[in-house]
């Protein structure tokens, strides 16, 4: 819903989509600064219902000159994963507590 409904692709009349605004709808959410993922899926998402729409016509989906995106072809780097430290968790039971660390045995 995030990634569809309120571009202008996800505004227009299913019928009227053509490829160029399926494209273009691509590159404003990778844009836009979403993850890999994010992308994968509304590329998949898109990519389902239009197969699914042009069932009987297959050859008049929108959806067939289109590539899903790689991460390669978004220059993506993942992002470090950080672990707390046992000071931080501490810290952070503490605060979450607020004053009730009796209650952790």
């Amino acid at each position: 819903m995030n990634q569809i409904k309120p571009y202008y692709t996800g505004m227009m009349q299913t019928s009227a989509i053509k490829s160029a605004d399926l494209t273009k709808h691509i590159d404003e959410i990778i844009n836009k600064g979403y993850s890999y993922s994010t992308v994968k899926k509304t590329y998949e998402l898109l990519n389902q219902y239009f197969t699914f729409l042009y069932l009987k016509q297959p050859n008049n989906n929108p959806m067939l000159p289109l590539h899903k995106p790689t991460q390669k072809s978004m220059n993506y780097t993942p992002k470090e994963i950080a672990y707390f430290l046992d000071d931080d968790i501490d810290k952070f039971e503490e605060a979450a507590l607020g004053g009730f660390s009796f209650l952790i045995g």
